[in-house]
């Protein structure tokens, strides 16, 4: 029991990730109306976008950490590491040279830091067990 609660701590806070930067890119659309590549509008749109991938971040590993049975930071750093080599392997293999390699590597860079921190929040509020 306390494995598959594990994996869903991994998988909740990859889905938790996702779904939030999904949403995101729907309301960067519906800001710079039918841009299909927003985050490339500016520098600023490059900035904004690499803050909600971490606040998104941050939510991920907070889920994760809050359904994990034990090792709560260790699981929400290991959705970080695993979406981190994720969006490694599409830099890789999409060939998106809208994007500057700049913005997928601080992208990259700021998963695991963010994730961390989400998994160290949700352990703050989480009252101890007697």
């Amino acid at each position: 029991m306390i494995l598959l609660r594990g994996a869903l701590a991994v998988i909740g806070g990859i889905a938790v990730f996702a779904l939030a930067l999904v949403a995101v890119n729907a309301g960067g659309k519906m800001l710079l109306g039918s841009d299909s590549d927003w985050i490339n509008h500016s520098i600023s749109t490059q900035v904004v976008w690499l803050c909600a991938n971490a606040v998104c971040m941050i939510a991920g590993g907070y889920v994760a950490a809050w359904i994990a049975p034990r090792a709560r930071v260790a699981h929400a750093v290991l959705v970080a590491t695993i979406q981190a080599g994720l969006t490694l392997a599409a830099f890789l293999t999409v060939n998106d040279h809208t994007t500057p390699t700049w913005l997928w590597m601080a992208g990259i860079v700021a998963t695991v830091p963010a994730a961390w921190l989400g998994g160290r929040l949700e352990n703050a509020t989480t009252k101890p067990t007697k």
